[in-house]
């Protein structure tokens, strides 16, 4: 999805898209949206890249304004990358509601070189854009990375509601959500 565009995904099914990193740059398992992008009642299943082996929302790329991802009633499971195994947020506003991240890790499939690892199943990474994210009515089981078992968060303001965040393991910091003050300013 490119910035002037609109992606929207509705039951869908991404299963077994991976992309291998090889000293690549953004390079995303299923889908990649620089744009707008709503995705509602789909699965991603065995996914696999480097930002993000689901989803990758770089809303950074656009200069001027941010864009907006919006993903409800989605399954993400078993889904790998070096940072955010199901979603990677760059400078993109996100709403996610009703969806459920099981088994997602954060150190990537085939040929990666692993490094920081960051968010199993999200990672809203630092900008220098003013981003606001939710979280409602989700379900966090089974993820694990070095940092933010389930989400790291490195920018933005993020509200978090009525999600439950059961045995997600980190290696280093943040079981369930790692907070990550040392490049940005996040307000959870």
């Amino acid at each position: 999805n490119w910035k002037n565009g609109k992606l929207d995904i509705s039951k869908s099914n991404f299963t077994n898209n991976i992309k291998n990193y090889k000293n690549g740059d953004r390079l995303v398992g299923a889908v990649a949206t620089i744009g707008d992008a709503t995705i509602s009642d789909s699965y991603f299943v065995n996914n696999s890249g480097r930002w993000g082996g689901a989803i990758s929302a770089t809303g950074a790329e656009l200069r001027k304004n941010s864009s907006t991802l919006t993903v409800s009633n989605t399954i993400f499971k078993d889904n790998s990358a070096l940072y955010a195994g199901a979603v990677y947020i760059w400078g993109s506003n996100y709403n996610i509601a009703d969806c459920v991240f099981d088994n997602n890790t954060a150190f990537g499939k085939g040929n990666m070189t692993p490094n920081d690892n960051n968010g199993a199943a999200i990672e809203v990474t630092n900008t220098d854009k003013s981003i606001t994210g939710t979280i409602s009515k989700s379900t966090f089981t089974n993820n694990k990375a070095q940092y933010g078992g389930a989400i790291d968060i490195c920018a933005g303001t993020i509200k978090i509601t009525n999600s439950k965040f059961i045995n997600n393991s980190a290696d280093v910091e943040g079981g369930a959500i790692d907070i990550n003050t040392l490049n940005g300013n996040p307000k959870v």
